[in-house]
């Protein structure tokens, strides 16, 4: 299984996602998610870019060229036992890559200031 597929995947799970719910918010078919996901096929050049705009990365870091550290795709833990905290970093794992580095930058200052 190659880089874009693993990424596709890891993308949809963080989501929370089915395959048909992506399907559906792409407006492509499930098998073709499917096939995506296991290196069967590989999406047209606009389908690859409408995924990458749904996810908020570049076509770089779905296909593993990104080097940045704030653009890989990362799955975010399974659970928190705190729903604040969980819902915290779902939505900072899917904001877009300078909402991210903003937040590591205040993370910098917060620790100095400990």
């Amino acid at each position: 299984m190659h880089s874009l597929s693993l990424q596709l995947k890891r993308l949809r799970r963080a989501k929370r996602l089915t395959q048909k719910q992506l399907s559906r918010a792409l407006g492509i078919s499930e098998s073709a998610i499917g096939m995506y996901e296991r290196g069967e096929r590989e999406p047209s050049l606009d389908t690859l870019i409408g995924i990458a705009d749904f996810y908020a990365v570049t076509i770089d870091a779905l296909v593993g060229r990104e080097t940045n550290h704030t653009q890989q795709v990362m799955e975010p833990p399974a659970t928190y036992n705190d729903e604040p905290l969980h819902n915290f970093v779902q939505e900072v794992v899917h904001s877009p890559a300078d909402q991210q580095q903003m937040l590591q930058e205040l993370w910098k200052v917060i620790q100095k200031h400990k």
